[in-house]
């Protein structure tokens, strides 16, 4: 994950970093914003000025903040991109299974539908309840999930799920973003 805080630098004419501080003292050279993610700097061009600089910078913080949310850079998403709601999808795939057959050619069992719409129900609620949209939904938050059926906090009332039951409902939730043409 990105580290929030983001730092003006200056490129000098002899090839190093210095932080700016939008005086006149500063070196001359290109402005850049810096920050980074785990170990690794990130730079990007801030500008021509200081005051487009700080601009840029306020803005990066913005967006380094929500991506570490959870949610989505709007600078990601590409322009004209059909998203469909998460729950809108849930209705849908829940209306497949209790119009559908199996392979065998019997019909899914309606406590069944019930279970797996509580298991998907369970994910989107504990594990990406700021994500409106199936195409957000990603390996790590399927990680995440996993890690939390496995590993209940100290302060929580529930207990570690069995491995069966772990593989089941990350079967389910799985198999629903799979009906939703989700690549995970």
């Amino acid at each position: 994950m990105a580290n929030l805080n983001v730092s003006i630098v200056l490129y000098t004419k002899n090839k190093k970093w210095v932080k700016a501080t939008g005086t006149k003292a500063d070196p001359t050279g290109l402005l850049y914003l810096r920050w980074y993610e785990g170990d690794k700097p990130k730079y990007i061009r801030a500008g021509e000025s200081w005051d487009e600089a700080e601009s840029s910078q306020r803005r990066q913080i913005r967006k380094l903040n929500c991506v570490s949310q959870g949610f989505t850079d709007p600078d990601e998403v590409p322009v004209g991109a059909k998203f469909n709601k998460i729950y809108d999808c849930l209705r849908s795939y829940v209306k497949y299974l209790r119009t559908t057959t199996k392979t065998n050619g019997r019909r899914y069992n309606e406590r069944m539908i019930l279970a797996r719409e509580a298991n998907i129900k369970q994910f989107i609620r504990e594990i990406i309840p700021n994500k409106q949209f199936v195409e957000q939904i990603n390996r790590a938050d399927l990680q995440r999930y996993k890690d939390w059926l496995n590993n209940p906090k100290p302060n929580e009332e529930r207990k570690a799920s069995a491995t069966n039951t772990v593989r089941a409902k990350l079967m389910t939730v799985t198999n629903f973003l799979r009906n939703n043409q989700v690549k995970v």
